[in-house]
């Protein structure tokens, strides 16, 4: 298997060159897909250009591919023709499998490696993991919101690169719900979802020095009411504590404090 991985990117510069280090070792190709100004018409700031740099420099990124959006076009969207230039690259490179990344989703490196040999070993064309979401500290891991369990959301993983494979903007996908922007599979093909315990996809999405510039320019201001609630959120965030949190607007949070696996608070 020679596999690629494309790297959504736009801002939180502080976690692109840790992420970048976790998959180097398991990852043939990688590829940066950024753009100068957002989704949402903002201007990338200094500080993730230099992360750009810097990652190139040290052999952390085999391509650096630069996406000019479409701002007519919805966020998620644009988000989709980036994932898609990113297949084109990793074909380019001659990768035969493609995972999706943004900065902020993290991987143990020996648990990628094996899910890699995995995938290879029994032929399989494409594969779904699970999620953990962390919430304002590396060792805060989100469990619960409003009761309902937060461990338990998917994200397409590794897929072969065939002739047949398919990747649509909010398309098929054999389980759900998982993001419209990641609808990669081939049909027909072999699908595998990987249990928790053998890979999990660690996803640092409440981790930036700047939320409010990750709030700015994300996807979820395609939904005005999701990035409020989130925006809200977040604002109270020097209120919460580990276990249950009862938010204003009435949600509850249940976060369980969790070892630090990535180093990201002595990096951040």
């Amino acid at each position: 298997m020679r596999l690629s991985a494309t790297i959504n990117f736009f801002d939180g510069g502080e976690l692109l060159l840790p992420m970048l280090r976790n998959i180097r070792p398991v990852a043939d190709h990688i590829s940066i897909v950024t753009q100068e100004v957002s989704n949402f018409g903002n201007r990338m700031s200094p500080f993730s250009i230099r992360a750009v740099d810097e990652a190139s420099r040290l052999g952390l990124a085999d391509d650096v591919l630069a996406y000019v959006p479409d701002l007519n076009l919805k966020g998620g969207r644009n988000e989709f023709l980036k994932r898609r230039a990113g297949i084109e690259c990793a074909r380019l490179a001659g990768a035969d499998h493609v995972i999706f990344c943004d900065v902020d989703e993290f991987y143990e490196t020996n648990l990628l490696a094996s899910a890699k040999e995995f995938i290879a070993a029994n032929q399989i064309d494409f594969s779904t993991a699970r999620i953990c979401s962390y919430y304002v500290k590396p060792t805060w891991r989100l469990t619960a919101i409003n009761g309902a369990s937060a461990t338990e959301d998917l994200v397409p993983f590794i897929c072969r690169l065939t002739d047949a494979t398919s990747h649509e903007f909010d398309g098929w996908y054999p389980v759900g719900p998982v993001d419209p922007t990641r609808r990669i599979h081939l049909s027909p093909g072999k699908h595998y979802i990987f249990p928790a315990a053998d890979i999990i996809m660690h996803h640092m999405t409440g981790i930036r020095w700047n939320i409010e510039e990750k709030l700015t320019n994300s996807s979820h201001n395609d939904s005005s009411s999701s990035i409020a609630r989130q925006r809200f959120q977040y604002a109270h965030a020097d209120r919460l504590v580990p276990g249950r949190n009862l938010l204003d607007d009435g949600t509850m949070i249940h976060i369980e404090p969790v070892k630090d696996i990535f180093g990201l608070t002595e990096q951040l």
